[in-house]
């Protein structure tokens, strides 16, 4: 099984972070960057699933060159292969933009391996801005379907049966 995550990498949200006056933005000079914790979930849940299935679990992120770190850590705790996509601009993009060149990635990526994705999985929403609109906004750039908040996932060679809070769902291909 073919399986990537989606990881951003945030600011430390264990350190206390003031606004910068002048922009009402955060001051993040100093401020260590980190992976972000839904997308560590979601990096736990794929290596879950790799150690149950085989398969390699492949982790891309988007951003400048402090994503480097970030996806050092990935491959520490069980990713296989890390994708960077450089872009020192990533901050000062919307979500739609973001989504488009991570989806964009993704293809390069694929075409690259020589074989697409089974299962792509992106955290929740990100620690810094929460808007959860990414993951379903690459999805749907790349024409996949997605299904949102899992808490576990089962596959089997025909299908992924993902469990939810409030029951499965099984997406169709």
């Amino acid at each position: 099984m073919e399986i990537l995550v989606c990881a951003k990498q945030v600011a430390d949200d264990s350190v206390e972070i003031m606004l910068n006056p002048e922009t009402g933005k955060p001051a993040l000079e100093g401020v260590t960057e980190v992976v972000n914790a839904f997308d560590t979930y979601a990096l736990e849940m794929a290596t879950r699933l790799k150690e149950e299935k085989g398969g390699t679990v492949c982790v891309v992120s988007l951003g400048g060159e402090s994503a480097a770190n970030s996806l050092k850590n990935c491959l520490a705790v069980g990713a296989d292969e890390a994708f960077h996509i450089k872009d020192e601009e990533y901050q000062n993009r919307d979500t739609l933009a973001v989504a488009q060149k991570v989806a964009e990635g993704i293809q390069k990526i694929e075409e690259q391996r020589g074989k697409k994705f089974d299962v792509i999985f992106c955290g929740r929403e990100s620690t810094d801005y929460a808007s959860g609109q990414v993951g379903i906004m690459i999805a749907d750039g790349l024409g996949y379907g997605v299904v949102s908040n899992l808490v576990d996932i089962e596959a089997d060679e025909t299908k992924v049966i993902a469990k939810k809070r409030n029951g499965r769902r099984i997406p169709k291909n």
